[in-house]
């Protein structure tokens, strides 16, 4: 396959560089690691006791995005081979041996990959808590088994008569380090992430762990080489518990890694003989992998059951919060329906009682029955939203926006307040310019709440305004009295559910009224604020987008500046 003209193009040079970069990273990782395996711990042995670099190199195909395009995932694969065999050569093997090891490694590499690709392992932007290393183990040990059994194979077919050793010493040798290679490179490689790192590192003090850990390496070195037993690197052991135990999967694989492999060059080479019974290389070397082949399965399986109870804890946690937000959610809706469907009953209670009595008032009557039939229509759109939240098992609010004029809704409201003729009535002055985009009922809610509570507060003290107008994408409505007010401590709080003030005016207020005209704002996309100086103007405004615009953020009393001292303290 090759790049058209205009795939070219539609790379950017960033995206160029950063490809290459990838490619560089991971020729780097496969060429370090297998150059190193190499010259450390092959000796006179047909393949090298150690061998990571096709654990690192299924690593870097499985995380590299370049596996999403085939271009790129060949460029990769070839890049891993490449590496491979470079490393062979520098290293010092024959050119044929060279691409004999190639060719077995590819095959690894491949079967390797095509085991765990089909599974949805760590990104960058996943937490470890969020991806247990229980759902690798299955996989992982099929690809440490098969994956190293088809090079194994390969090589002990093409190898086995030039470096007079019997085919299944050759397959032995060959199949036990990959086999441990990729199943302690895999888990830590696939699992180390941004995400990974910052939860466990808020969780638990990493850098001392890690330090511990090796230390605890060094010192199993040393205790192998002080007394001269091979058999010592079982207290290897309890440390590799202990960091899954406290890190899981990552946790025991790195445990391994730090306690195990120090000690297989060792053995690899003449001082092996010094410190096991065992003469030839080949057999300290098996001893070591499958000793380390056991710990790191035990360690796994230990790090997978952490991760099942922190999987556990999570959800636990998980379902509390929910439960709790549901408690939350379903109280609010209460207090709202509570609150404002005392209003509607009582316009509706009081409208029938006068209907009764006043049977020649043609047109107050009139006014009447549409007070009653608003009124039935705000309590149907309460008893709407305590059905769709039990539905949805959530306390929001939906709203259906169209174009209207706010004058006719905010007549109807005011007559609804004042048709009664209750001595609290005040005068208000009503002006409108322009329409509306918002749903009509919510909007009738927000104006009664206002209306309702200016007339309450303000009463005896001056008329009730209430302006509508728009400019700048958005309508605005305000509702105003010049009341005794809001004390500037208060303004922090007065649009949260039961925020009501601590003035004697409040003493009737269920404080839920403000909370509900901010939700439905906040449903439109719009916001609501409240400046108050006493016996000035108590000032409500709320803002409504109109289609296609979004409204900036509105500065509200929320800062230190805006507290007043005299009113807080």
């Amino acid at each position: 396959m090759t790049y058209t003209s205009s795939d070219l193009r539609a790379q950017t040079p960033p995206d160029i560089v950063q490809h290459a970069l990838r490619l560089s990273v991971l020729f780097a990782v496969v060429f370090g690691s297998g150059v190193g395996a190499i010259l450390l711990a092959k000796q006179s042995l047909v393949v090298a006791g150690v061998w990571l670099g096709n654990g690192a190199a299924i690593v870097g195909l499985l995380r590299l995005p370049v596996t999403r395009d085939v271009d790129k995932f060949v460029a990769s694969a070839a890049v891993v081979l490449v590496a491979t065999l470079a490393a062979n050569l520098f290293a010092g093997n024959s050119l044929q041996d060279s691409l004999v090891f190639t060719l077995g490694n590819g095959a690894e590499i491949l079967v390797g990959y095509l085991i765990l690709k089909s599974h949805p392992f760590a990104r960058a932007t996943v937490a470890v808590s969020d991806n247990p290393v229980s759902r690798l183990i299955l996989p992982l040990l099929m690809a440490a088994v098969l994956a190293p059994a088809i090079g194994a194979t390969i090589g002990a077919a093409l190898l086995s008569g030039g470096v007079h050793a019997g085919p299944l010493t050759v397959w032995i040798q060959w199949w036990l380090p990959s086999a441990l290679g990729i199943m302690l490179v895999v888990p830590p490689g696939l699992f180390v992430s941004r995400a990974s790192l910052a939860e466990l590192t808020a969780k638990m003090p990493v850098v001392r762990d890690f330090l511990l850990l090796a230390v605890a390496g060094l010192l199993v070195t040393a205790a192998v080489v002080v007394t001269g037993y091979m058999t010592t690197i079982m207290l290897a052991s309890p440390v590799v518990l202990y960091a899954a135990i406290r890190y899981h999967g990552i946790g025991a694989s790195l445990a391994v890694l730090a306690c195990v492999f120090p000690i297989i060059p060792m053995a690899a080479s003449e001082f092996g003989a010094t410190i096991s019974t065992m003469p030839m290389a080949s057999e300290r070397l098996a001893l070591l992998q499958g000793f380390a082949v056991l710990n790191g399965l035990a360690g796994l399986w230990a790090g997978s059951v952490m991760d099942e109870k922190a999987a556990l804890i999570r959800a636990l946690t998980q379902s509390t919060t929910h439960a709790r937000d549901l408690s939350l959610a379903r109280q609010r809706l209460l207090m709202t329906v509570a609150h404002d469907i005392r209003t509607p009953l009582g316009v509706i209670e009081g409208c029938s009682e006068m209907l009764t009595t006043d049977r020649n008032e043609t047109e107050r009557n009139e006014r009447l029955v549409h007070a009653i039939r608003d009124s039935a229509g705000t309590l149907k759109t309460l008893a709407n939203d305590l059905l769709e939240t039990a539905r949805r098992e959530s306390a929001s609010l939906t709203v259906d926006p169209k174009w209207f004029d706010p004058g006719s809704v905010l007549g109807s409201v005011v007559d609804e307040l004042t048709v009664l003729g209750t001595k609290n009535s005040e005068a208000v002055l009503l002006a409108c310019k322009g329409e509306v985009w918002a749903d009509p009922q919510r909007f009738r809610q927000i104006a009664m709440n206002l209306i309702s509570n200016a007339l309450k507060h303000g009463r005896g003290f001056g008329p009730i305004s209430i302006h509508v107008s728009s400019a700048e994408g958005a309508s605005l409505l305000v509702v105003s009295d010049r009341g005794p007010g809001i004390a500037t401590s208060d303004l922090l709080r007065i649009f949260e559910p039961f925020g009501v003030s601590n003035g004697p005016v409040s003493s009737r207020s269920a404080g839920v009224g403000l909370a509900l005209v901010k939700q439905l704002a906040e449903a439109h996309g719009g916001w609501v604020r409240c400046t108050s100086t006493p016996f000035v103007e108590t000032r409500m405004e709320v803002s409504l987008p109109h289609p296609g615009h979004t409204l900036r953020g509105v500065t509200t009393p929320d800062s230190i500046a805006s507290i007043d001292p005299d009113t807080l303290f």
